[in-house]
């Protein structure tokens, strides 16, 4: 594993951001702090560029354990024991407008995760079909011929240094605000409403059985993905 794969990672780390509003039930962090003793860090990438520019994203254990939430312009840090995670997350506030709760708008990750290791995931959105990652484009006479994003579709992409979107890594968290949970508020809120993970890990599962062999690594994180980060 090449643990200096991210050496001058610590530098943006410490930068915080430009980026966005932290979403609901959690706060700004000016720097980020080091591992506490005997955990991992899991962060996740909301890019500004995203197709999906609306709302935020509820990230929660399938068996009801709030993670966090993220936005559009942040990443947001998060400190778990090690071990096996599995992951789904959904956009609460576009289902409050109406938008129906369908498969292809939660996302899936599962981690394997190590004590003392840090660990990235992306959020993806118009980049995705229900089977995994797929490319539409279409063309105008202005623009000619772009990259389409694809309609309401969200994705969890797993990051590790031998990925193709690992060297863009930097440059994220120089961007992206970076935010911590509140999570007792946040499990507050799952609790009142108790079919929302039932039904998101539903969702979740049915997509599963849909994803390619390709689309089922992309949303996985192993152990050694993990990588220590300089102080």
């Amino acid at each position: 594993m090449r643990l200096n794969a991210i050496s001058l990672l610590p530098l943006a780390w410490a930068l915080g951001a430009c980026g966005g509003q932290a979403p609901p039930m959690t706060h700004t962090v000016g720097s980020v702090p080091r591992h506490t003793d005997g955990t991992a860090k899991l962060v996740f990438l909301w890019a500004p560029d995203s197709c999906e520019v609306g709302g935020y994203q509820v990230i929660a254990t399938t068996d009801g354990r709030f993670i966090g939430t993220v936005a559009r312009g942040t990443r947001l840090e998060t400190e778990l024991a090690p071990g096996i995670w599995n992951l789904i997350t959904w956009n609460p506030e576009k289902e409050r407008l109406g938008a129906p709760p369908i498969a292809e708008r939660v996302g899936v990750l599962h981690a394997d995760l190590l004590d003392g290791r840090t660990y990235f995931a992306r959020l993806t959105f118009g980049e995705w079909d229900i089977h995994g990652p797929r490319v539409v484009y279409s063309s105008d006479s202005k623009r000619g011929r772009y990259r389409a994003c694809i309609d309401g579709d969200a994705s969890l992409v797993a990051l590790s240094p031998h990925s193709s979107e690992w060297s863009g890594l930097t440059t994220w968290l120089n961007d992206l605000t970076p935010v911590s949970a509140d999570r007792e508020a946040g499990q507050r809120w799952l609790d009142n409403q108790p079919s929302l993970a039932a039904t998101h890990r539903g969702l979740a599962a049915s997509r599963e059985l849909t994803m390619t062999t390709r689309a089922r690594a992309l949303v996985t994180i192993v152990a050694r993905d993990g990588v220590r980060m300089e102080p």
